[in-house]
This record gives structure tokens, sequence and C-alpha cells, in this order.
């Protein structure tokens, strides 16, 4: 078969050289460039899950130690509590005695306290509305007199208008000023209301502390006698 002179059939490429006609032919192909080329990526793309899992775990950790941290000071809290209890006097006979009459003293002192309080600020809501009706009056009073002698300034002739529109402005200058006085007097006696309102309020207050401290004085006592 190879004695007509044929040479094999191979699979292998071609090297004939192209001219430089038929290399503008061929489709454009870009040269091989490593710096255009993408960077490779990492070879241990695992490591993304191991810094999250260390994450997760620290995380965690604090997590534990804030838990472990209030579940100390819980229990402290109970062991304080129980350890106040121990400490406390028994309830004897005369010590709950002691107590229920204290009881009984502190809320008829803040009974007491509390009426005080409402009297006072009823007292304070009634000046402050006496003086609102005063104050309403005075200013309704000045404009009267203010309209009057404005009426006396449109009827007057020529020859008289500058006369009596003198006299309106004397009329109004007065109004005015007894306005002013009357609002004067009038959020005094409100000054003077609040003012006596807070130390009724204050005295009442006091009372009642005073109450409760004998009361818990005549228990501390009924408490050591029992011991």
């Amino acid at each position: 078969m190879f004695a007509m002179g044929y040479a094999p059939a191979t699979n292998a490429p071609s090297k004939r050289r192209i001219s430089p006609l038929d290399r503008k032919k061929l489709p454009h192909v870009e040269a091989h460039n490593p710096v255009n080329e993408a960077p490779a990526a990492p070879r241990f793309r695992h490591m993304d899950s191991i810094d999250g899992r260390s994450v997760i775990h620290n995380k965690l950790i604090k997590e534990t130690t804030m838990s472990k941290l209030l579940a100390a000071l819980i229990a402290s809290l109970f062991a304080s509590m129980a350890m106040a209890q121990a400490s406390a006097p028994a309830a004897t006979p005369d010590v709950a005695k002691a107590q229920a009459k204290a009881d009984k003293s502190d809320a008829k002192a803040m009974n007491s306290e509390a009426k005080t309080d409402s009297k006072a600020d009823a007292d304070v809501n009634k000046a402050e509305a006496k003086a609102s009706k005063k104050k309403a009056d005075a200013h309704a009073d000045a404009m009267k007199d203010k309209a009057k002698a404005q009426a006396k300034v449109d009827k007057a002739d020529a020859s008289d208008k500058a006369k009596q529109s003198a006299k309106a402005e004397k009329t109004a200058a007065d109004a005015n000023a007894d306005e002013a006085k009357a609002d004067v007097k009038a959020d005094t006696k409100v000054s003077k209301a609040k003012a006596e309102a807070h130390s009724d309020k204050a005295k009442a207050a006091v009372k009642t502390e005073k109450t409760k401290a004998e009361g818990q004085a005549d228990v501390d006592k009924a408490a050591a006698k029992s011991n």
C-alpha cells in the first residue's frame, strides 16, 4: 500500500505557513496577555466558612459569659433576700399588734394629708377663678370709661373737640391705671393662696412621715422585747 509513494494519513495539524494576506482573512484573535487575565480564585475557598464559624463561636462565648454573669447576679439577689428574711424578727402577737396599730395610724395620716392637699388645691383654684373675674371686670370698666370719653369727643364741636380729646386721653390713662391696679391685686391674692396651699401640704406631709416613724418605732420596740 505504501509502495505507490503515498504517506500515511495522520490527524496531526498542518504546519503550512500562513501568508500575511491569509492572516488578514482569519478572524481576529486577541493575543494572549497574562495582564488581562482575571486573578485566580483563592485556593482555599473553605477558609471563608471557617472564619464565619469563628465569629459565631466567639459570639456564643460572649453570650454564654453574659448569661453566667446574669445568673450569678440573680443568685446573689435571692441569697440576699433569704438572709434578710432569716434575720427578720419573728412575728409575735405583740409585734403583730404594734404593726396593725402602726398601719392604722399610717392610713389615717395619709387620708388626712390627701384631704389637706385637696382643700389646698381647691383654694388655689377658687382664688384663680376670682382673680380672673376681677381682671375681666376691671377691663370692662376701663373700656366703658374709654368709650364714654370717646363719645364726648365725637359729639363735641370743632371749637370744643381739642378740650374733649384731652379729657378723653386723661380718662383712658386713668382707666388703664385702674385696670392694672386691679390685675396686680388679683394676682397678689392668687400668689398668697398658692403659698398657703404649699405650706399646708408641706405640714401635712411632715405629719404623715412623723406618724409613720412613730409607728415603726413601736413595731421595732415590740420586736426587741420579743427577742
